[in-house]
């Protein structure tokens, strides 16, 4: 499950507590009554959150990300890097796409957003989110998380725009981004600007070539 997907299910659980609360509040029953089944909503809605919380952890839905191990060499040829490596495809949209012959991220980028979105059944929007993040997933240095706050995080989707990128403003980006909950990362897993560099300096090695 995407942040974006994640905010919109949050949003919801919301404004159904707010409606409930307000037919609650308009029957004409007991205050007290009243007070209890605006409790009960709220508790029901708490453990609803936590239910979400479990499910963008472990992956229950098709957008959840399905934990895959990093390939051994960073910089592998992208003919060997898996589609799964690319953050927000997980086991569901990989099945799918490995079924139309899809494997690889180099598979992902030698076709049309289009028909990656139609196999898959998601927006081109989406797609393109991932294609983008396929261009970074494989540099020496970046990891699955780091591609998608360089893409969801300072809307970069080049290359050479990450080789021409300051640092700190960078770094800022991405922190403020994983604030806003734009970008979702694990437990304990920093941006510093000793790694921020060092994806820059992987985007300009590739871009002298």
């Amino acid at each position: 499950m995407s942040p974006v997907y994640w905010n919109y299910d949050m949003k919801r659980v919301s404004i159904i507590v707010v409606l409930l609360s307000v037919l609650i509040v308009m029957v004409p029953i007991d205050i007290m009554l009243k007070l209890e089944l605006i409790a009960l909503v709220v508790v029901l809605a708490i453990a609803w959150c936590f239910r979400l919380e479990k499910d963008f952890k472990v992956g229950s839905s098709n957008d959840t990300e399905v934990y895959t191990p990093e390939v051994e060499e960073p910089r592998a040829f992208l003919s060997e890097l898996p589609i799964e490596t690319i953050e927000g495809i997980g086991e569901v949209y990989g099945k799918k796409l490995s079924a139309e012959g899809i494997t690889t991220v180099q598979d992902l980028l030698e076709n049309e957003p289009e028909r990656i979105a139609e196999i898959c059944g998601v927006r081109v929007d989406k797609v393109e989110v991932w294609v983008a993040m396929a261009r970074f997933t494989w540099l020496e240095g970046v990891t699955e998380e780091d591609a998608e706050a360089i893409v969801l995080g300072a809307n970069i989707s080049e290359i050479i725009d990450l080789a021409n990128a300051d640092a700190n403003e960078l770094l800022e980006q991405v922190r403020n981004a994983v604030e806003r909950g734009d970008v979702r990362v694990p437990a304990g897993y920093e941006f510093t600007l000793e790694r921020v560099k060092m994806w820059i300096e992987a985007a300009r090695r590739v871009s002298s070539k």
